[in-house]
């Protein structure tokens, strides 16, 4: 067992921790206040401890920092008896605040036995989580160097903007993005699309929370749970990033759907798999119909069988609109975990017995760089709204250097959709 340490930065990072925890809770039995009400059958206790502190009275604790200038958030986590008060962070003077998160994270870090690493809750496009996040980001990559760092981030919509500040935000967050090992990229419009199409509801920011959270659960269901795949963080960059600067993974679920429509949807092995090859089911607004594969992983939960599996997989691998890179191999990374994927209570997600959870760095999120590039430029010839980052410290030198690494990010992306296969006369 390897501990993790969770940190949650700024609204977003909040709210989505505070469901992702609750599902947490949910499949290690454990009720609201961390007591165990029951031992799961397939695994033992102690694979949990990778993500939650055993204190007196056998209660558990999630072993995480949530980080915020909002007290008002904050406060919300507070309210449960689940979470360290001390490791609820807030306050609106922010170099205090980076030294109470960094000191927090600290304690945690030495509580560890087998320390493996960080996994950090954000937005790019929020002013905390972009910012703070990035301050966090960085300090813990130099003192925690050798430990992995993991990201799960929500990227600025196409469509739908929460402020006009989002592009400059990102870009800004984008030069620290590299100190990652691995970032799962979402966006509320690609969340906000399968609420509607596979639920049948309007994606409340609750709901779109709760949908983030299972897949979270997916990605780390594997460190969680005795698994053949992805079972530390490490293995996620070794098997998902082939260089640093290309290194945010695109994720779908399959299957989402609610209780009025399970029983018209086909839950085989083969038809979960195929369903998490379609855009529609990507948890980020790009089209991966278009572009090749880099690395790929389907992590499958709950009653499945291997033969089925191959089989599965060896079917997608047929389909035309999945291509790998010329140098890539063409094989697929498979895991099985059997135990079920669990729901909230009152779910509008209907419970099912099996899901495929599909992991790959794909060529076409460089589109999503594209536009957030395009978007900070439109602004940034203008030096539109420069002067609230002038104001908070922030100088404008550094929205030109963070430009240019961003810059660096697109030319990578380029370099390899343009690559051809060698042949015998480059040897």
């Amino acid at each position: 067992m390897r501990e993790v340490i969770n940190i949650h930065v700024g609204q977003a990072g909040t709210s989505i921790g505070a469901c992702s925890w609750q599902l947490f809770c949910i499949e290690h039995c454990l009720d609201r206040a961390g007591k165990q009400y029951s031992k799961n059958q397939y695994y033992p206790e102690s694979d949990f401890l990778s993500f939650f502190t055993e204190r007196q009275g056998n209660k558990f604790v999630p072993r995480a920092v949530f980080v915020d200038t909002d007290s008002a958030a904050i406060d919300q986590i507070r309210a449960s008896t689940l979470f360290d008060p001390s490791s609820l962070v807030s306050s609106e003077n922010k170099p205090a605040l980076v030294e109470e998160a960094l000191n927090q994270i600290r304690i945690k870090a030495e509580e560890c036995d087998n320390f493996q690493g960080f996994v950090l809750y954000r937005s790019l496009a929020g002013g905390t989580g972009s910012r703070i996040g990035s301050v966090l980001l960085e300090e813990i990559s130099s003192k925690y160097e050798r430990k992995t760092k993991v990201e799960m981030a929500l990227f600025p919509s196409k469509n739908i903007h929460g402020s006009e500040l989002e592009s400059y935000n990102t870009v800004l967050a984008s030069k620290q993005l590299i100190e990652s090992d691995a970032v799962f990229a979402f966006d509320n419009e690609s969340i906000i699309d399968i609420c509607r199409r596979n639920l049948g509801i309007e994606a409340k920011h609750l709901n779109a929370n709760k949908l983030i959270a299972h897949a979270i659960s997916n990605i780390t269901a594997a460190i969680r749970f005795d698994g053949a795949l992805n079972v530390n963080l490490q293995e996620i960059e070794t098997n998902h990033v082939p260089y640093p600067r290309v290194n945010c993974l695109v994720c779908s679920n399959s299957p989402f759907t609610s209780n009025e429509r399970i029983d018209h949807e086909q839950l085989t092995a083969a038809a979960i798999s195929r369903a998490i090859f379609e855009p529609a089911n990507v948890m980020l607004r790009c089209n991966i119909y278009t572009g090749k594969y880099m690395a790929c992983s389907m992590v499958y939960r709950g009653d499945v069988v291997p033969k089925d599996v191959g089989a599965a997989c060896g079917y997608v691998k047929t389909k035309r609109t999945v291509q790998f890179v010329d140098w890539c191999p063409t094989g697929f990374k498979m895991g099985i975990n059997y135990l079920e994927p669990e729901i909230f209570p009152e779910s509008d997600i209907a419970r099912v017995q099996c899901s495929c959870m599909l992991i790959a760095n794909h060529t076409s999120i460089s589109d999503v760089w594209n536009r957030i590039a395009t978007n900070f430029d439109i602004l940034f010839d203008h030096k539109a709204f420069v002067h609230h980052y002038v104001n908070e410290g922030v100088e404008e030198s550094e929205f030109v250097e963070a430009r240019d690494n961003l810059e660096e990010v697109q030319r990578d992306f380029d370099e390899i959709i343009q690559e051809e296969p060698l042949d015998d006369d480059n040897f």
